[in-house]
């Protein structure tokens, strides 16, 4: 997948597994989680923190960080119809000297290895890599 989305700046892309997909948080304006089809189709479904990447659960699901630095949340929606399926608090307050992304702050049912994805600033283009 080779799109150009120069305009989102998007914020750690990551592909789903199978790699049909990739998922990043807009970096410019108001944060929006999007959606990048192989055909280059964007889909943008919803509100989402930039402080956190996405995590897929399977190649229609996403975990993705949500709400305010006082109350952040973690949703679960379904990548075809933007549905809310779950949510989870966060443990830390984003920003606390303790909150952090990493693997064992992963929502359940995260795939851990995802399938690799990257921002290339000089095509302006997010790029799935290894494929």
């Amino acid at each position: 997948i080779d799109v150009s989305v120069q305009a989102d700046f998007p914020f750690v892309p990551v592909a789903s597994a199978d790699g049909s997909l990739i998922a990043y948080v807009t970096g410019v304006d108001r944060e929006r989680l999007k959606v990048v089809t192989r055909s280059g189709d964007v889909r943008e479904l919803g509100p989402a923190r930039a402080q956190c990447r996405p995590y897929w659960t399977s190649d229609n699901h996403l975990w993705v960080l949500q709400g305010s630095d006082q109350s952040p949340n973690w949703a679960e929606l379904n990548v075809a119809t933007g549905e809310r399926l779950h949510t989870l608090p966060v443990d830390e307050p984003v920003g606390s000297p303790r909150h952090g992304c990493g693997l064992r702050r992963a929502p359940p049912g995260a795939l851990l290895a995802p399938g690799a994805a990257a921002w290339d600033s000089e095509s302006s283009q997010v790029r799935l890599l290894n494929r």
